[in-house]
This record gives C-alpha cells, sequence and structure tokens, in this order.
C-alpha cells in the first residue's frame, strides 16, 4: 500500500500520500505510522524502531531536537517534526540508490573476459579478413573465401565460452533463489567464488529479527503461568515490540487474557495498570524503583540475562517484584549449521551490527563468531568493508 503522512497545515490535520509531503511541513507521526522524511522532533516524545537502518533491534526514543529518519517506525507514543529532507534526499532513499550503484559493478571475472573477448574479436577479424584476401588472389573465387571466413569467425570466437558462463551463472542464481535469497544481478553469485570475508549482519541474517520471550524467572511467592498471564493482559494494549513478545508467549501456551482496567504507558520507561484487582508495573528496574518497588532480589538474576544476550523486564504485583521476563532475538534455527560450513570452508566471519555491544558478543559467543564490529551504521559498514578490501581481501 501507499505509505501516507499526518501533516498539520493551517492548524488542521490531513492524511496525505507521503510523496507529497514536502520540505518544511509540520508532521504528526503516531504509533504503527512510518517516518517518510528526515527531520527534526519539535514536541512530544515517541519511541522509533530502526532496526531496518541500523540493525538495532532496541527501540529508541526520540524527542525535542533530536533527529528522525525515514525508514524508521513509531512504536509507541507521538510526536510532531518538521521534514528538512524528502523524496530521494532522505536517508532510506539515499541507501536504495547506494545498493543500486552498487549493485551495478562487475565483477573482475567479467571484466578479463571482456578485455579477452575484444582481443578475440580483432584478431579474428584480422585472420579472417587476410584469409578472404588470400583466397581472392588465390582465384579460389567468392564462394570459397567467404566459406574461409566464417568458418574462421564462428570457429575462433568463443561463442561458446560466452554460453557456457551464462547458463552456469543462471543455474547458480536459481539454485540461490531456491533458498529463499534474491538475486539483484547474475554477476554476484560468480563472485562470490572468490570471497575470503564475509561480513555478516545480525538482526534477521543470524537472528529472527523479532524479540520473543526466552526464559521468566518468577520471584518467590509467584508461579510462572500466572505472572505471564497477569503481564500479557496488561501489555496487549501496548504497541511495543516487547509488549508483543509477552502477548505471544501467552497466545503460545494457549492462556486466557483478562482486560485491564487500568493502562499507561510512559514513553521509554514500560507500563502500569490494573488487571483483575492486581496493581501491576512492567518495564527496567529503575522504573520500578521510581514506582517504589524493591527489585534487589531480582538483580542478579537480571545480569546474568543481560549477559546471555537478553533485555531483562521487571513485573512488580502489588507493589512486590514479582519475576523478570528475558526477551531476545532468537538465533535462527539453520544459523549454526551455516556458520559452521562457511567456516570449514576458511572463511572468515565478522559480525557487523547496529545493535549494542553486549547483545552482538553474546549472540557471536554462541555461534563461535571471534570478530564483532558493533554499533555500526551502514554507511560505518562501508568503511569496515573499505578496510578489509585494502588488505586485499573479498568481502561479501
Amino acid at each position: 500500500t501507499q505509505p501516507t503522512a499526518t501533516v498539520v497545515r493551517d492548524g488542521i490535520e490531513e492524511t496525505i500520500p507521503a510523496v507529497e509531503v514536502v520540505e518544511g511541513d509540520l508532521l504528526h507521526l503516531f504509533a504503527g505510522d512510518e517516518v517518510v522524511a528526515d527531520g527534526r522532533v519539535v514536541a512530544r516524545q515517541a519511541e522509533l524502531d530502526e532496526s531496518l537502518l541500523t540493525g538495532e533491534s532496541d527501540s529508541v526514543r526520540r524527542g525535542p531536537g533530536d533527529e528522525v529518519r525515514s525508514g524508521s517506525f513509531c512504536i509507541a507514543g507521538d510526536c510532531y517534526y518538521v521534514a528538512e529532507r524528502v523524496g530521494a534526499e532522505a536517508y532510506a532513499a539515499r541507501l536504495a540508490a547506494d545498493a543500486r550503484a552498487h549493485s551495478r559493478t562487475a565483477t573482475p571475472l567479467t571484466f578479463r573476459f571482456q578485455r579477452l573477448l575484444r582481443v578475440l574479436l580483432i584478431a579474428t577479424g584480422v585472420l579472417a579478413a587476410a584469409l578472404f584476401v588470400q583466397f581472392n588472389f588465390a582465384d579460389r573465387g567468392l564462394a570459397e573465401s567467404l566459406k574461409a571466413t566464417t568458418a574462421t569467425v564462428t570457429t575462433v570466437v568463443p561463442v561458446g565460452l560466452l554460453l557456457g558462463m551464462t547458463v552456469v551463472a543462471a543455474v547458480g542464481a536459481l539454485r540461490v533463489s531456491r533458498s529463499g535469497a534474491i538475486v539483484q544481478e547474475i554477476a554476484a553469485v560468480e563472485a562470490l567464488n572468490y570471497v575470503d570475508v564475509i561480513g555478516l549482519d545480525k538482526t534477521g541474517t543470524l537472528t529472527e529479527g523479532r524479540p520473543a520471550v526466552t526464559s521468566i524467572r518468577a520471584a518467590p511467592g509467584f508461579g510462572e503461568t500466572e505472572v505471564l498471564r497477569l503481564a500479557a493482559s496488561l501489555e496487549r494494549g501496548s504497541e511495543h515490540p516487547l509488549a508483543d513478545a509477552i502477548v505471544r508467549a501467552a497466545g503460545e501456551r494457549g492462556l486466557a487474557l483478562a482486560q485491564p482496567a487500568e493502562f499507561d504507558s510512559p514513553v521509554g520507561k514500560g507500563v502500569l495498570g490494573l488487571v483483575e484487582g492486581r496493581r501491576q508495573v512492567l518495564g527496567s528496574g529503575k522504573f520500578l524503583q521510581e514506582q517504589q518497588v524493591d527489585t534487589t532480589a531480582l538483580t542478579t538474576e537480571a545480569e546474568a540475562l543481560r549477559s546471555d544476550g537478553a533485555t531483562a523486564i521487571f513485573m512488580a504485583v502489588d507493589g512486590e517484584a514479582a519475576a523478570i521476563f528475558a526477551i531476545a532475538d532468537p538465533i535462527k534455527a539453520t544459523t549454526p549449521d551455516a556458520v559452521q560450513a562457511l567456516k570449514t570452508e576458511g572463511v572468515r566471519l565478522v559480525m557487523m551490527t547496529g545493535d549494542n555491544r553486549t547483545t552482538a558478543l553474546a549472540v557471536a559467543r554462541k555461534l563461535g563468531i571471534d570478530e564483532v564490529e558493533a554499533e555500526v551504521l551502514p554507511q560505518d559498514k562501508a568503511a569496515v568493508v573499505e578496510k578489509f578490501r585494502k588488505e586485499g581481501r573479498k568481502v561479501a
């Protein structure tokens, strides 16, 4: 569907197609909306999912004075921002343009073959012309001269090699596409034969790209199933990805959720409300402490979960610390075998991710990846690639 934006003009808000947004427009961003232009927040606060741009799975908070970039999504709260760069000048559009420009680059083997083909064509032309002249001087007749010339051209010009390269590349591209990858240019399949370094993104490549509850640590006096049911009942009113993970976990267990009587979601902190007459708070340890909840008994558990690459979400029921939910972006089931296969082939693996270093190192440790470049933006990843290329490496 065509993306839209809510623009404020003459004090009236109206929804227009994103392509009609112009520089200087005041835009109102709601939960669930896409940021359609680069700009700066002028009022209110919102949480954004920038994972498509940075690879960072955790949301970021943007308030007055902060920059927002096209291609990110609002997951909670709302804010007003002024469009500064639109259309082809916006961040997401420039990323796409860079990708298209790089995709048109021919591979070294293609260049070498093209040079060889040019030399062969020139040499064949010279040889064919010489034979034509020689046959004419020998009075062999025009028919014999043309036959000799045609035979030379069809024999020497490497049509079979050209067709063979094309067929092999096409078959390779077909096999790659069957695995679910998109082949933008067939030449890329041939270039993979020379790769000795592979830079791997984390979110959505090594991992599923969707946060999920990996474990629940209930405090004494609370049951795991009960705290999950209560937490999901409250979180069903939130649009945050971590809230979605808790609700999905309850759904997978077939738990019947209740309707919260009260609900509030302070931006960037957590949620609180009333479910079945029980006062609940979910969020960071700092947020629970602000609500006068003592989380000391669960601090050690939380540190252990973080060191394993998970986000620790505290839960309190009626003022008492009740549980910790470990929410992480799980590693794909196919990733360990793929990583091992590449290492067996002698390929050097480097994780390059926009995610925080603690999470990145935890995932790399589980997969046996020794080199990690964390908290890097897409343009910074290009710099890492260039560093390896200057070392003489062939990088994918």
